[in-house]
């Protein structure tokens, strides 16, 4: 995170707009324009997305990463990307993840609150059971504006910043 004084910002949050348009307009030159050959299309994708992804993984922010990689790939399927390199990318994409897991075995405690926050509602997964309950007491059209209980709970405007508004 950057602090910029009056707010902070991830760098991750920056680049991500830019990696997806970048993407958009790589995979349109090579696969619509045909104005890219191949040899090229995947220079220029390591470049502009492949290099800041690197970047990114390195903060470390799997979740964007993860994120965007998931976004240009969906642009690139769509695109026409062949069936043998969309099976291809999926099982090298769940490889890395199993091995990002492996690397940092908190990864693994976070996606198993994902799965199942109420294991543990006091520990690991009391910031996801909070955002539950906020959701649950806001109901369909929430409490009215400053009467969620959410704003007192660490990290409501970042972390549960969704729960928090909905709540309310």
């Amino acid at each position: 995170w950057i602090n910029l004084g009056f707010f902070s910002v991830q760098p991750s949050e920056l680049i991500k707009p830019l990696i997806v348009l970048i993407a958009a307009r790589l995979l349109f030159e090579y696969y619509e324009c045909r104005s890219l050959s191949a040899d090229r299309f995947f220079k220029l994708m390591g470049l502009f997305v492949g290099a800041p992804l690197a970047l990114i993984v390195l903060q470390p922010d799997l979740g964007s990463t993860i994120i965007i990689v998931v976004t240009v790939f969906a642009m690139a399927f769509m695109s026409g990307l062949s069936p043998r390199v969309v099976v291809g990318v999926i099982l090298g994409g769940l490889l890395l993840v199993v091995l990002a897991i492996a690397v940092a075995p908190y990864r693994m405690e976070r996606l198993l609150v994902m799965l199942d926050p109420w294991q543990d509602p006091y520990g690991s997964g009391y910031q996801a059971t909070l955002a539950i309950m906020a959701f649950a007491s806001g109901g369909l059209f929430g409490l009215g504006p400053g009467k969620g209980w959410l704003k007192y709970v660490a990290a409501s405007d970042t972390d549960l910043v969704f729960a928090f508004v909905s709540e309310e």
